[in-house]
């Protein structure tokens, strides 16, 4: 059963009340308990993270071939055969990610104006078993449906992720939202090789889209943000995921403090922190704060190797799928950042990408 759909408003990277929109995009996240995660602040450690800490959105196919164990997992799921059967909470969602999100390509990496999230929340029957078959093809197929309209009807509108997360959890029911990430006039950016951000050149302002002494250019905090996305796809397989590819265990981290229900890590070490990185930048900063390259280069290369940290500790995880960061200004003209990702997994070797398409699921055929 289909119970709502909404689509939020544009998530510009320039707007001085983005703290608002941001907390309607994650007013539906997982009713599971907020995680605060310590990989932020300490070295790796050879120990890998449990997918415990995710019951629903991390599964872990105890297979050699995890490829084929999606391709032919999908195909037994959506068997008509099968409708009256129940598949895990957390199987299910790995197959419905990972078919959404080989279906519509792959764009991550990728600059754009502004990304838009779409959100759409599905009620499926439960047991011990885990959810009903039948509702999985059915609520699948209308999510399918609907992005597929939303990509026809707007030419700039680029597929980035979906994101598929527990809402509500019944004994007898299942509420999940589909959360898709589309990008608006995305245009490709260039990538270097991790661990070392391409430095900056001019000073830019803390709070305002311009370089010091002008009107015009990026802002500090959104040169950071492009500065610590160049080495993303480089952080554990150095090509750029430009292709349709089968993204799984997609999970949603945000540094927020006011952003309550989500997966909260550090970003106090960001200007307007208490812990900011330096001294002049500790507490709410003033918009026209000139933030110097060396400045610039430091945030974006935290930024860059605290996620490398907590990617490399987990199994479940291989890369970053998305990456933001926000300049929240006031009336006062004053300023914080913060920021927010997405993490996953791409299954490589021994599969072909392509080869599972929607009519293999009885879609679109």
């Amino acid at each position: 059963m289909h119970k709502t759909v909404s689509l939020n408003h544009y998530f510009k990277m320039n707007f001085k009340n983005f703290i608002l929109p941001i907390f309607v995009a994650t007013s539906l996240v997982s009713c599971e308990k907020a995680v605060k995660d310590d990989a932020l602040t300490q070295s790796p450690s050879p120990l890998k993270k449990s997918s415990l800490e995710f019951p629903y959105e991390v599964y872990e196919p105890q297979v050699s071939n995890e490829a084929q164990a999606f391709y032919e997992g999908a195909l037994n799921l959506f068997n008509a055969d099968s409708a009256g059967n129940y598949t895990a909470i957390n199987k299910s969602i790995w197959i419905m990610e990972g078919s959404m999100n080989s279906f519509f390509g792959d764009s991550a990496y990728l600059n754009e104006d502004s990304i838009i999230i779409h959100e759409s929340t599905f009620v499926f029957e439960r047991n011990q078993d885990g959810l009903l078959n039948g509702d999985i093809v059915t609520n699948f197929t209308g999510a399918y449906q609907q992005i597929k309209a939303l990509l026809n009807n707007n030419d700039d509108y680029t597929f980035n992720i979906t994101d598929i997360q527990v809402t509500d959890l019944g004994s007898n029911e299942v509420s999940l939202v589909f959360r898709t990430h589309l990008l608006l006039n995305a245009s490709s950016a260039s990538t270097f090789a991790w661990p070392n951000v391409p430095p900056a050149t001019v000073g830019r302002y803390a709070g305002a889209s311009a370089e010091c002494g002008s009107i015009s250019g990026d802002g500090a905090w959104e040169h950071v943000q492009w500065q610590a996305r160049q080495t993303l796809p480089s952080l554990f397989f150095p090509i750029n995921y430009n292709f349709r590819s089968p993204r799984f265990n997609v999970v949603y981290l945000n540094s927020s403090a006011g952003s309550m229900n989500t997966r909260q890590i550090n970003g106090d070490w960001l200007l307007g922190g208490v812990n900011a990185l330096f001294s002049n930048h500790q507490g709410v900063t003033t918009d026209t704060t000139c933030v110097i390259p060396s400045e610039q280069d430091a945030y974006s290369q935290k930024l860059s190797d605290d996620l490398y940290d907590i990617v490399s500790k987990r199994t479940y995880w291989d890369g970053v799928s998305s990456l933001r960061v926000h300049d929240h200004g006031s009336s006062a003209n004053l300023t914080f950042w913060t920021f927010d990702a997405i993490l996953s997994k791409t299954i490589y070797s021994g599969f072909n990408f392509n080869s599972l398409t929607p009519c293999d699921l009885g879609i679109d055929c």
